[in-house]
Order: C-alpha cells, then structure tokens, then sequence
C-alpha cells in the first residue's frame, strides 16, 4: 500500500512544552493509482493527438484554441501561435466554390455543431500563405468544465479531389466518344449499304446474263463493280485507320514537307 505520512508537534498552550505529537497516516493508494491511470490517458491522448496524420485543433465559436502538430504542416504555419487565437474564416478564401460566403457559411456550420449536430462537410481552405487546398472538415462538440467546445478534425483532400475530378472529366469524355462512335457507325452503316447494294445488283445481273450467254455489257458492269468495290474498300480502311486512332495505336511520325512543291 501507498501511505501517507502527516506528523504535527503537540505543544502546551501556557508554556509550549512539546508534549507528544499526533500523527496521521493515510492509505493514498487508490489515489495515485487514479493519478496514473490520468496521466497514463492524457499521454495516449497527447500522443494519438500530436501524432494524426489529419489537422485536429479545439476551439470556441470565435477562435482555434488549441492543434496538434499536423495541423501547422497542413496550415503551412511554422508554430502553434500561428494558428490558436485565430478564426477559422482567417484560413478560407472569400467565397465557396459554390459561391457562398466563407464567413457566413463557416458560422452557420459551427452553430450547427454547438446545437449538438456533428458537422462533415467539404471545404475550399488556404494556408497561411494564401494557397488554396481542397478538405473535408469534421465538427464535434464537446464538454468540458461544463462549457462547450468543438473538435475538429481537418483532412486535406486535394490529391483525391483531383482524383474524383479527372475521373468525372474522363466518364464525360467516355460518353462523348461513345456517343460519336455511335453516331460515326450509323453513318458507316448507311454509307457502306449503298454500295454494297450497288455490287450486290451488278453481280446478280452479271449471272443472269451469263446464264442466258447474254454477254452484252459485261464489261461494262464488271467495270462499275470494280470501282464500286474499290470505294467501298477504301471507306473500310479509313474505318479501319479511324478505328485505331481511337485506341492509340496510330503512331504520330510528323515529317517535314515542301508544301509549295507538292501543290505545284
């Protein structure tokens, strides 16, 4: 057990002859383990704070309060004083992507908070410096002492915002050319059906008159089925070359040429 040791002299009131002494021992074990347990909480505490990969700081409905380290690195801040003691509005442009007031908008989010809503929402902040970043904010209230703060935490979500981005730039850019590929195929379609037509009428004429030894203007329709075949040829090479422009494999070889001597 942990004991406690109190010794107070006795003296006589007339003369303050020492006349023994009292002595009181307490049993504090239970104490200082509740001490321990205290300091053992708020030094996981200040080590998960001081140690989170996302900006985590305290703070009253005007003022930061208080931050972990993380959170000068994403502020771009060199100490602590840097941030606490200021309002958040200090750290976001004007206006919201959307168009809204940064200050109108931030103290509509903590009052939320402050009812006992917890907040999370995505954020346009700026550093220090005044460089834009993209963040998801997380606001939670809290009791202390019996009064009322908030923990946020800030996450920067720049890298993934710019991820999302591309990917919704590249789905539109995937429904145009599935929409012109479709278009660019109806027209092959209707353009291929002419002269297929056209060859498919030749050729069955040719074999009519060739079984009944009608050989009057044979040649003239093997002529018209050689150039039609021909057109048609070339229109499924350009379909082709089209084709493999799409996916990437037409090599891009630029060379440098007498314009004036071609055209002469």
């Amino acid at each position: 057990s942990d004991l406690h040791y109190s010794v107070t002299p006795l003296k006589s009131a007339q003369d303050e002859k020492l006349l023994g002494y009292l002595a009181i021992i307490q049993d504090i074990t239970e104490r200082l383990k509740a001490e321990r347990e205290l300091k053992e909480k708020e030094y996981r505490f200040r080590t998960l704070f001081e140690s989170a990969n996302d900006a985590i700081f305290t703070m009253n409905r005007e003022a930061f309060l208080s931050c972990n380290q993380m959170t000068l690195h994403v502020f771009g801040c060199e100490k602590k004083e840097d941030i606490v003691g200021h309002s958040p509005t200090e750290f976001s442009p004007e206006f919201q992507p959307d168009g809204s007031s940064s200050f109108s908008l931030a103290k509509e989010k903590i009052n939320a908070a402050f009812e006992g809503e917890p907040q999370r929402f995505y954020w346009k902040h700026s550093t220090k410096s005044g460089a834009l970043f993209d963040a998801e904010v997380v606001l939670n209230r809290f009791e202390l002492d019996g009064v009322y703060y908030l923990q946020a935490l800030v996450r920067d979500v720049t890298e993934s915002k710019e991820a999302e981005d591309l990917l919704r730039e590249s789905e539109v850019m995937l429904r145009e050319l599935n929409a012109s590929k479709d278009k660019f195929f109806s027209i092959i379609a209707h353009d291929l059906r002419s002269p297929f037509n056209a060859i498919l009428g030749f050729s069955d004429l040719m074999v009519e008159k060739t079984k009944e030894k009608d050989f009057d203007d044979i040649e003239e329709l093997a002529v018209l089925i050689q150039k039609s075949s021909e057109r048609t040829l070339n229109l499924l090479i350009n379909l082709l070359d089209w084709a493999r422009s799409q996916t990437g494999k037409v090599k891009f070889d630029p060379q440098i040429i007498e314009a004036a001597s071609l055209v002469d």
